[in-house]
């Protein structure tokens, strides 16, 4: 987790955004922000997603250098038996 939060943090200050900017943005609260760059909380996708959006980069750009994802593409049963 603090990789991630080292790298939210360089990310941000290389765009010159506080800590307070980012999470009004995103629609975060403040201690949000402070906890997941000092490596105290783990957020969840849709939070980096808010955040990588705010900070104009890709949501893999905030990952750990060597961290590899995948995506999936997902069908909901919507009960319609067809």
């Amino acid at each position: 987790m603090q990789i991630l939060g080292d790298n939210i943090r360089e990310m941000r200050k290389k765009k010159r955004l506080t800590m307070e900017t980012v999470a009004a943005q995103a629609g975060l609260a403040y201690s949000q922000i402070n906890r997941i760059e000092l490596g105290k909380r783990c957020p969840s996708v849709y939070t980096l997603w808010l955040i990588s959006n705010v900070l104009g980069v890709c949501f893999s750009d905030l990952l750990p250098e060597g961290t590899s994802y995948k995506t999936e593409k997902i069908q909901l049963d919507n009960g319609s038996g067809g």
